[in-house]
């Protein structure tokens, strides 16, 4: 069986999703957890970091639509382009987790609709 998809939230995402997708055995690393929040670092880097963690990109943040295109590869990123429940936010990025190998999500841009 393939790796399991990997997360890493960035600063726009809700602490508690990523506390109930491991609860579900879900790996997701935080920006906060990764020592990373609040550090001003520019989206690009934060991108690179999650790419060479082998993590795909979780965020609310739009700029990141401009950087799936420019900055590749990359591990693959979702987009929330609108605020969903913390609950819909944990079932989509469960599914997608159990679904999608790392190599399917490679430069691969999602939009977290439910």
């Amino acid at each position: 069986m393939a790796d399991p998809l990997r997360y890493y939230f960035d600063e726009h995402m809700r602490p508690a999703i990523a506390e109930q997708l491991r609860a579900r055995g879900i790996d997701v690393l935080t920006t906060v957890e990764a020592g990373r929040a609040n550090q001003k670092y520019p989206d690009e880097a934060q991108l690179r970091f999650a790419t060479e963690g082998a993590r795909v990109l979780v965020t609310e943040d739009s700029d990141f639509v401009q950087h799936s295109l420019n900055q590749r590869p990359h591990a693959g990123i979702v987009y929330f382009p609108v605020q969903l429940s913390i609950g819909a936010c944990v079932e989509y990025l469960e599914l997608l987790a159990l679904t999608t190998t790392p190599e399917e999500m490679r430069d691969q841009l999602l939009y977290g609709r439910w």
